[in-house]
């Protein structure tokens, strides 16, 4: 159309489409007026319980207790992290609480299989690692992977989906797909409250494919962590059989303890 502006055409096609296939907030059931996110509205997402510092340079659960004090310093290990540091994963870093829209988040597109909504919640975790890793630049972007018939069923892994924004929004190189697979299948850890349990369930279900992760560090993604063992697992494994240097993950979110424990 002579004469208007690219600017304009988008903002009739726009308001074509909310006319027509009108869209409303996962969360509050207002109207969505922008396709920025498209399931959730903005006071919403922006009310999402996220992690800011303080926070635990491990684990990354988020110092609550210290918020507004004035004189923590914004990244130091909790106390879990002092007395039993993980032998495998060197830090953590994880973008909002397991709980509210963070939690909807999630459960839509992994059950839900809204898988747009990736780019929305990859792009949250890369703006964490921006913020808070100093700099990373991993040598391998590998996320956790899914026994082969989950896939077929699900259709996706959203961590992949998570990866592949984490990556393009941080200027890393392209996930490593298939570096690191799942051998066995396991049951959903959702499923299991036991932290032993879980542990137990994933003990040998990944195994790495060949040597390439040797020397190399590591960026595990995924989309929730709760109790931590799978990606425990995936970092002994990468570690051990992979001989890795450093292994590290993000997550969309974690649990913290007395907000929502699964």
């Amino acid at each position: 159309m002579a004469g208007v502006s690219r600017e304009a055409l988008d903002s009739w096609v726009l308001a074509l489409k909310n006319w027509l296939l009108p869209i409303y907030c996962k969360r509050c059931g207002d109207r969505l007026l922008t396709e920025e996110n498209g399931f959730f509205c903005a006071s919403c997402w922006a009310g999402a319980p996220w992690i800011e510092p303080p926070l635990c340079d491990r684990c990354g659960r988020p110092h609550f207790e210290m918020v507004g004090l004035g004189y923590a310093p914004e990244y130091y290990p909790c106390a879990d992290c002092r007395e039993r540091p993980s032998p495998y994963l060197d830090r953590v870093f994880a973008s909002a609480v397991y709980d509210e829209v963070a939690s909807d988040a999630v459960k839509l597109l992994k059950f839900g299989r809204r898988v747009k909504l990736a780019a929305v919640m990859g792009s949250a975790m890369a703006g964490t690692l921006r913020r808070d890793s100093a700099g990373l630049r991993p040598d391998a972007i590998v996320p956790v992977p899914l026994y082969r018939t989950r896939y077929r069923e699900r259709g996706f892994n959203q961590s992949a989906l998570l990866a592949e924004t984490v990556a393009a929004e941080c200027g890393f190189g392209p996930p490593d797909m298939t570096g690191l697979a799942r051998i066995r299948p396991t049951r959903a850890q959702s499923g299991i409250r036991d932290p032993r349990e879980r542990r137990d369930n994933v003990r040998g279900a990944f195994a790495v494919a060949d040597d390439r992760f040797r020397g190399k560090a590591v960026l595990l993604v995924d989309d929730v962590m709760t109790t931590g063992g799978t990606l425990e697992e995936c970092a002994r494994v990468l570690k051990r059989a992979g001989r890795a240097a450093a292994v590290y993950a993000v997550v969309f979110a974690r649990t913290v303890k007395g907000i929502k424990d699964q």
